[in-house]
């Protein structure tokens, strides 16, 4: 089963589903999100159960925060080399934050790669000795990384780009 199903279940819900990388305080500082990924209707396109499925999004932005329908706003930071990173606030029914969670997208040629990454993913991308700081909970449908520090995410992540492919490609339509 595919990475991003086995850890969000269905993916046609959002752009970034999060939930298997999380902090309990927000790694980057939501004031120097950026906005230059441009809003619009962009073309999806998922590896889920060995073959691919396509599906239609229209981005919008508000402030510095990324909207579509069905998916946690979500800001990103660019972190460098064409990578950027997704943080979005997970909230109970009282709309107070529960938890930040986190994802990796990269971009390339003006198309945008979301890797989708589970704990395991990050876990074993890791030398051993590097893996212990990392804190892991049973989360809804599987481990839960959860960070505190934001340099050790972002190592984290790398790590696991140069194992790993993207999960979901997107496009922006014409």
């Amino acid at each position: 089963m595919p990475r991003m199903a086995r850890c969000c279940g269905s993916l046609a819900v959002s752009f970034l589903l999060f939930g298997c990388v999380a902090s309990k305080t927000p790694l980057f500082d939501p004031g120097k999100a950026i906005t230059s990924v441009p809003t619009g209707e962009y073309v999806a396109e998922t590896l889920v159960y060995g073959g691919r499925t396509q599906h239609t999004h229209t981005v919008k932005i508000s402030g510095n925060e990324y909207h579509w329908k069905g998916a946690p706003p979500f800001r990103l930071f660019e972190i460098g080399d064409g990578f950027m990173v997704a943080q979005a606030e997970r909230k109970d029914v009282d709309g107070n934050i529960v938890e930040y969670l986190y994802d990796l997208v990269e971009v390339r040629n003006s198309v945008y790669l979301q890797y989708g990454l589970l704990c395991a993913d990050i876990l074993n991308s890791l030398p051993a000795p590097e893996r212990t700081p990392v804190i892991t909970k049973e989360g809804y449908v599987g481990l839960v990384c959860t960070f505190s520090d934001q340099n050790r995410l972002i190592t984290s992540f790398r790590a696991a780009a140069k194992r790993l492919r993207p999960t979901t490609r997107y496009v922006l339509g014409e």
